[in-house]
């Protein structure tokens, strides 16, 4: 029952974190908790993207998901093994574990003895950072068509010696050094600052150097750690930079951003993703993506995005939502195509489709 034990255990950290604590309806979700586990062990886990419930993956909309997922992420927990047998008021312990501010605890560590204390049994894997190998850097730098001229030929002049590959290195690995430690203390601000520095590196280099830097910072930065960026944005005192860095982060901060915007609760949270992806550097498939959903809020602010950055590639698509059923989704494709402003967007407005 992965979805159902999500769902219940995102409800115990919302009580737990609620202004107003409601007793009642707290000691219920912890209740329901306990039978949905069914007296047997539960384990949470980030697998790359995705949130695992007992070895099963829980989809990104799934009720819950998002918030037991970033609770994970702010603990700097990629797996959360609970024992069987676990009583309601162990659950109630590991909620408020997992509710309590992310600065609370130094470190994934200090998480585990909190959380062995409460619920004896218990473990907890922290996110781990694999180095990389100077024979898999090597072979980057190898990477077929990375040493062509213009015309797809092998151009000898282009090749990488060891000595590039070293150069590289020297610069590269005090940064990733860097953001490896701001990760592992949570400095988000210096974890962009890297973030940003290593899209400078990667811009001046050749496409060797992009593949070997790609595959870095993705280790740096893996999904969970975008995605905790991502949310920050519409939390009020956020430094300009985590913004910054998101765009720099390419495709991934706007998958990123588009996923936060199915789950905004908010309109706050909304206009803060919406305004990201308008301008995000590689923001439009994410758009695309958005436009196609089976959620008219999301398909209404996917629109929106598409009709700020004139993404005429989204055209086609806001001709479709013209015919849907549901007002505000035509209205919100009108205005996007009236923006867009091209032929075909004019000639679709022009049929009176609204």
């Amino acid at each position: 029952m992965p979805v159902p034990l999500t769902a219940l255990f995102a409800a115990a950290l919302h009580q737990t974190r609620a202004a107003e604590a409601d007793p009642v309806g707290t000691e219920r979700v912890l209740s329901l908790l306990t039978r949905a586990a069914g007296g047997d062990s539960v384990v949470f886990e980030l697998d790359t993207d995705r949130l695992m419930v007992n070895d099963i993956p829980v989809g990104g909309e799934a009720p819950g998901a998002l918030l037991v997922r970033t609770a994970l992420i702010e603990h700097d927990t990629s797996r959360l093994q609970l024992p069987a047998g676990m009583s309601s008021q162990q659950w109630g312990d590991v909620a408020q574990l997992f509710a309590s501010a992310p600065g609370l605890f130094p470190s994934a560590e200090h998480v585990r003895e909190a959380l062995v204390a409460s619920v004896p049994g218990a473990s907890l894997l922290p996110h781990g950072r694999p180095a990389m190998s100077d024979e898999l850097r090597a072979a980057l730098f190898d990477i077929p068509g990375s040493h062509t001229d213009g015309r797809g030929r092998t151009d000898p002049s282009l090749a990488t010696s060891g000595a590039e590959r070293a150069e590289l290195s020297t610069r590269l690995d005090p940064l990733l050094s860097e953001g490896f430690r701001a990760v592992e203390e949570r400095e988000w601000e210096r974890v962009a600052d890297v973030v940003l520095r290593l899209h400078d590196l990667d811009v001046a280099g050749d496409e060797a150097a992009h593949a070997i830097i790609a595959h870095e910072r993705r280790r740096m930065t893996p999904a969970h750690v975008v995605e905790l960026l991502v949310h920050m944005l519409p939390k009020p005192g956020t430094a300009a930079i985590i913004g910054r860095a998101v765009a720099a982060l390419g495709a991934e901060g706007a998958n990123a951003l588009i996923d936060a915007l199915s789950a905004a609760t908010t309109r706050a949270e909304r206009r803060t993703y919406i305004d990201a992806l308008a301008v995000a550097p590689e923001g439009e498939a994410a758009i695309l993506t958005g436009l196609n959903s089976h959620r008219n809020a999301l398909t209404c602010d996917a629109a929106e995005a598409a009709g700020r950055r004139r993404l005429e590639r989204a055209v086609p698509q806001l001709v479709t939502m013209l015919r849907n059923s549901d007002e505000e989704v035509r209205t919100a494709a009108w205005h996007a195509l009236e923006q867009i402003g091209t032929k075909e967007a004019m000639q679709a407005l022009s049929k009176g489709h609204r």
